[in-house]
């Protein structure tokens, strides 16, 4: 039986020889494999003297001639596999080309990795003095403990090499002013999600091409729709944002393509109006609200708004309070954090989630925006891959990024044909399609007319990952009848 090492080394042969016979998204794959096999590695794994490692000394610059040693396990033209030992103190350059994929894994002690995003492209053929800016990240420190590092060319043009693989399409849907809240229907094989300034909800069928919609009538009261869920248990049941208020509507593929509906409301909130929601993996739904906008979108007040938490018992809690337009929402797959976005914020944040209580604390920065080199752009959407990793729509940015939240650093970015993109997530039969919705909201007329796919709905595929089938609302079904008979 193959040794661990042994299948490390194969591995690594096979993703970076690049076959150009190997079907498209195999690089990503196989570069993700290698990682989870990395990640278990141990100092036995390497048969190293355990004396060596200890014993390895505090470098001297005036003393030492090498402050490193390097063991070599095999090279060839397309793969370095190689194991340094350094002194305390040593600043080693490991990743210093803007081409070059590698994977780093601490097997004893702990370093601190510094890491850097280049801005611009790296092989510009303009650029001849050889000097390149790059945005500096924060210091991480990594041990034994650790799963390995993904070390990745130029952060801002994401995995470049990779990109012939990804195909960004636009759908056969209108383009409006503004989607949002993509929720997969596999049991229909169609994306919904919400028209927000139409007050609608937007059904596609993605392997007929039908598309439905559905107005929303509440006699006026509401301005925008926000976010849609459908409820377990229910079928054509589903929740809806709506205004300050969430409502039930019934929704049948065999009701007419464009069909109107009078929603029940369940839930108000004091707050301006509601915008995103999700449903936590044991389907308590989290929806946030968001501030007042003036005639220009521009945000009028902040830190007035909440993300709050719906329960199976219909019960209604706030649980973050001075948000000012509640967002993004993910939880890792060992259900104890929750990702979370606060547009305005400029940051992607996450907490400690307690999945049996439903409850969150301890909220901290994962991404900063303007650390990041996104500057110009604002969160909004997000969703989480099978790696674990968040993909986040860039609003204004015309992309949508991926966060690795173990480094907590942008690994890579996909650019989408219009420059308000929304929310994202995973579909298609094995949930290996990233939709992507946008808006034309606060474009100029120009902007519009020279990008005609603003506002349009996009299926992003062969990104080499894949997504988990999104989690409904699970309510108490008596009790949510009971209410809507009141």
């Amino acid at each position: 039986m193959a040794s661990l090492m042994q299948k490390i080394g194969r591995l690594a042969v096979k993703t970076f020889r690049r076959d150009p016979k190997l079907p498209a998204g195999a690089f990503t794959s196989h570069y993700e494999q290698l990682y989870t096999l990395l990640s278990s590695v141990t100092a036995k794994d390497l048969n190293l003297d355990p004396a060596l490692l200890r014993d390895r000394g505090n470098f001297s610059a005036s003393k030492d001639v090498a402050p490193v040693t390097y063991m070599q396990i095999y090279e060839d033209n397309d793969v370095t596999i190689c194991i340094f030992i350094l002194k305390r103190g040593v600043r080693l350059p490991l990743h210093d080309h803007p081409g070059m994929y590698g994977l780093l894994k601490v097997v004893h002690g702990c370093v601190s990795v510094q890491s850097y995003s280049l801005i611009g492209n790296p092989v510009d053929e303009g650029n001849q003095s050889g000097i390149f800016h790059a945005t500096k990240h924060q210091l991480l420190k990594v041990g034994a403990n650790d799963p390995a590092c993904r070390l990745c060319p130029a952060f801002s043009l994401g995995m470049a090499a990779d990109m012939a693989s990804v195909k960004v399409e636009q759908l056969d849907i209108p383009c409006i002013r503004l989607g949002e809240g993509p929720h997969w229907l596999e049991d229909q094989q169609a994306l919904l999600f919400v028209d927000v300034f139409d007050k609608a909800l937007r059904r596609h069928f993605v392997h007929t091409g039908k598309h439905q919609i559905l107005f929303l009538d509440d006699g006026g009261v509401a301005e925008t729709a926000s976010m849609v869920i459908p409820v377990e248990g229910e079928p054509d049941l589903l929740v809806v944002g709506l205004g300050k208020t969430l409502s039930v509507v019934r929704w049948t593929s065999t009701d007419p393509d464009r069909h109107t509906v009078k929603p029940k409301v369940i839930q108000t909130t004091t707050d301006d109006h509601f915008n995103d929601g999700k449903c936590d993996p044991q389907g308590r739904l989290w929806a946030g609200t968001m501030s007042p906008l003036d005639d220009k979108a521009d945000i009028l007040e902040y830190n007035n708004s909440s993300l709050f938490k719906y329960d199976h018992d219909l019960n209604f809690t706030s649980w973050v309070k001075k948000v000012t337009i509640s967002n993004g929402l993910a939880w890792s797959h060992d259900r104890k954090t929750l990702y979370y976005i606060d547009s305005p914020a400029l940051a992607v944040y996450y907490f400690d989630y307690d999945d049996a209580a439903g409850a969150i604390s301890n909220q901290r920065v994962l991404l900063d925006y303007a650390a990041a080199g996104l500057k110009d752009q604002v969160p909004d959407g997000m969703t989480i891959d099978k790696d674990g990793n968040l993909w986040v729509a860039c609003f204004g940015g015309g992309q949508v990024i991926c966060v690795d939240p173990k480094a907590g650093q942008v690994i890579r970015k996909v650019a989408v044909p219009s420059k308000s993109i929304t929310s994202v997530c995973w579909g298609g039969k094995d949930y290996s399609t990233l939709y992507v919705t946008s808006g034309t909201h606060k474009l100029t007329p120009e902007e519009i007319a020279a990008n005609p796919s603003a506002g349009g709905t996009f299926a992003i595929t062969g990104l080499g990952t894949k997504g988990n089938p999104p989690v409904n609302f699970r309510p108490n079904l008596e009790k949510l009848k009971a209410k809507l008979a009141a």
